[in-house]
C-alpha cells in the first residue's frame, strides 16, 4: 500500500511476536531510510518528527494493530483481506496487478517482488 503494510505473520509457538515485529521495522527503516537518503529523497522532510526531544526520520508507527487468527480458516481469510486491499483503495483492477502482493506468488506466476516462506511441516 502506499501509506500502509499488512502482513500475515504465523510465528513460532515460543516466539515473542513483539520482538518480531520490532526486528521487522528497524531493519526495514534502517534500509528504506537509506535509500531515501541515497536518492535525496523529497519523501524524507514528510518523515520528520520530534521524538526524545530530537529531530529524527520516522517510517513506523510506534505500535502495530494485530489481528489474532485462531485456525487456518482466519489465516486465509487475513491473506484474502491483504490481496483485496490494493483493488478496493482503487490502486489496481485486480489483485494480482498490485506487484507487491503476495497474490501473484498464491497465483504460481513467476515474475513476483514478494516471495513467501511456507512451512511444510
Amino acid at each position: 500500500m502506499l501509506d500502509h503494510v499488512h502482513l500475515v505473520v504465523v510465528p513460532p509457538p515460543e516466539a515473542e511476536l513483539g520482538r518480531i515485529i520490532g526486528h521487522l521495522k528497524r531493519m526495514s527503516a534502517r534500509d528504506i531510510l537509506d535509500f531515501l537518503r541515497v536518492g535525496d529523497s523529497e519523501l524524507l522532510e514528510q518523515l520528520m518528527v520530534v521524538r526524545d526531544g530530537r529531530l529524527k526520520s520516522v517510517l513506523w508507527q510506534k505500535r502495530c494493530f494485530d489481528h489474532n487468527c485462531r485456525n487456518d480458516d482466519a489465516v486465509r481469510s487475513r491473506i484474502e483481506y491483504c490481496h483485496i486491499n490494493p483493488v478496493k483503495r482503487g490502486l489496481v483492477q485486480s489483485a494480482e496487478d498490485w506487484p507487491w502482493s503476495s497474490c501473484r506468488w498464491y497465483l504460481g506466476m513467476k515474475d513476483v517482488k514478494l516471495r513467501i516462506d511456507v512451512d511444510e511441516t
